[in-house]
């Protein structure tokens, strides 16, 4: 047991003079860290930590106190990547930019080129313009399925509106989502979607479905065994109460959220099953202008090669 606990260092909690007992860093790393947890005292002892009186009554709510547990914890709000707003034809313009459409109207040139010559005036644009038609269908369908995202930003902002309930000074009351600060007592019921990382208190037959966090389609049943419980996360069944230990950028969340910020690219879940259907037309159209432009130099060849072997005949 005493070599297993020189393996595990406990990051320092105390912050020296100040009023919390335990830093942000140590209580963002909590979930699902048992031997973190039990370090710390479990829920009695992180209780006393961050300073929170009785879990019936929760932390006092004043100003100063929810001021001091900002300074310290952090808020309750995520970091957003800056989205400019653009019009219609500058999405129009970026989805030209492709090399596959623009090998596309290379081809066209050719093929009307070529067709022009090969077919006469009457017929040998038809193979061309065929396949700009199915360029213009694929930059129009893109820069409108990128239009129509625009919205969904402000669809996003409209989520930290949501008003959850919290015990503070012994009284429940509603407050927004971006308002809950750590050492808040979260009240969980039926449909709700956790707001913040924390740990479970008690409940009746409380029942959270992780799969919005994980993606895969797993329950949890919180316990005193398992008592953490991640930000995004969804009740799906009963209610119960949790201690708020980490907001924002300091949950599983957040964590989340700043990897893809690293990458430059966040996609919200609405947009994905539309994007996942503009993605297949626009494969299907541009696998069909391929199809027509392959066609097209097949049978300028063939007739070139019928060309040559009459003139050699001759």
């Amino acid at each position: 047991m005493a070599q297993d606990r020189k393996k595990f260092k406990v990051p320092v909690p105390v912050k020296q003079g100040g009023r919390f007992k335990i830093t942000a860093d140590v209580l963002k790393s909590l979930p699902g860290n048992y031997d973190l947890y039990k370090e710390c005292g479990c829920l009695e002892g992180i209780i006393n930590k961050i300073d929170v009186c009785e879990l019936e009554s929760g932390i006092s709510g004043s100003e100063r106190d929810i001021k001091e547990r900002t300074v310290t914890f952090g808020v309750n709000k995520y970091d957003e990547i800056p989205v400019p707003v653009c019009g219609f034809w500058v999405f129009v313009w970026e989805a030209l930019r492709n090399l596959t459409l623009d090998g596309l109207v290379i081809c066209a040139v050719l093929s009307l080129a070529v067709g022009i010559p090969t077919e006469g005036i009457v017929t040998g644009w038809y193979d061309g313009v065929g396949i700009i038609v199915s360029i213009l269908i694929v930059v129009l369908l893109s820069a409108y399925s990128d239009y129509r995202q625009c919205p969904l930003q402000e669809l996003d902002k409209e989520k930290n509106e949501v008003k959850v309930s919290v015990i503070r000074g012994g009284v429940r009351m509603a407050i927004y989502k971006h308002e809950v600060v750590v050492g808040d007592i979260l009240v969980l019921s039926t449909g709700d979607q956790v707001a913040a990382d924390g740990i479970y208190i008690h409940g009746t037959s409380l029942t959270i479905d992780q799969s919005s966090l994980t993606g895969k389609s797993k329950e949890l049943y919180p316990s005193a065994a398992k008592p953490f419980i991640l930000s995004g996360t969804v009740v799906q069944y009963g209610e119960g109460r949790m201690l708020v230990t980490a907001v924002g950028m300091n949950t599983k969340l957040g964590n989340v959220m700043a990897e893809l910020s690293k990458a430059g690219h966040r996609e919200t879940p609405l947009p994905v099953p539309r994007n996942v259907g503009a993605t297949a037309v626009r494969k299907i159209v541009l696998q069909f202008a391929l199809i027509g432009f392959l066609v097209l130099i097949i049978r300028f060849l063939i007739i070139r090669l019928f060309l040559i072997i009459r003139f050699l005949c001759l």
